[in-house]
């Protein structure tokens, strides 16, 4: 159960918008592709072999070998039950839509996800403010499901764009001294809020990820 939980909060990256946000704001994620989708049906441009390209936000990733993609249908019964968790959450918008891009895992412990919702800062807000009460979100999160956590904030440079990125490191998981991580990687891009989520149990694993994620390429800057 508590390995569920921890992969509600990984796809709770997308969805966390003001509620000041009006529901028409989120109409927009349907039009949003119009190029073919992958082979998967994933909302984005497949380009070549293992390369796929998101050209609302310009983002191209390198698909890693031997990671296995999580269905679409996968994901949709995990979201079902990540917003009956967070529904009286305060902070939270669950209804607002959002593109799920890439998401793959190495093992269950070991995910990467990404994901696009539309964000207009004149009718939502500050993407700022959005951000911080993203942080304090999650913390409370955390917090009610009694887990022993520490957060790390800060920024990353990916392919150009700068992004925000909030740690979290929960202790004891599982067997006692062992730990379990998660990272929040935000950004505003051409007026999308530009998502990547990552999840791993050692440094190893975190180097593994971030190399990954690096190697992403962005013709917007």
């Amino acid at each position: 159960m508590r390995l569920l939980i921890f992969f509600f909060l990984f796809l709770s990256a997308c969805g966390q918008q003001s509620n000041k946000a009006p529901a028409e704001t989120s109409a927009e994620i349907s039009t949003m592709f119009s190029e073919e989708s992958s082979e998967n049906d994933w909302p984005i441009t497949f380009t070549k072999k293992s390369i796929y390209l998101v050209k609302e936000i310009g983002w191209s990733f390198q698909m890693p070998a031997g990671w296995e993609i999580i269905s679409k249908q996968e994901l949709e019964v995990l979201k079902k039950s990540r917003n009956e968790l967070y529904k009286n959450t305060p902070g939270q918008n669950m209804n607002s839509k959002q593109a799920d891009l890439v998401c793959i895992r190495k093992h269950k412990k070991m995910n990467l996800y990404s994901c696009l919702a539309p964000y207009n800062e004149t009718v939502i807000g500050s993407y700022d403010d959005n951000i911080i009460q993203f942080h304090e979100t999650i913390k409370t999160i955390y917090k009610e499901n009694n887990f022993n956590t520490t957060y790390e904030i800060g920024a990353v440079r990916i392919g150009g764009i700068m992004f925000d990125r909030f740690k979290v490191i929960q202790t004891d998981f599982g067997k006692k001294g062992n730990t379990f991580h998660q990272a929040y990687l935000k950004a505003l891009i051409n007026g999308f809020d530009f998502t990547i989520s990552i999840s791993y149990t050692d440094e190893v694993e975190e180097e593994t990820l971030i190399n990954i994620v690096g190697s992403s390429k962005f013709s917007i800057k």
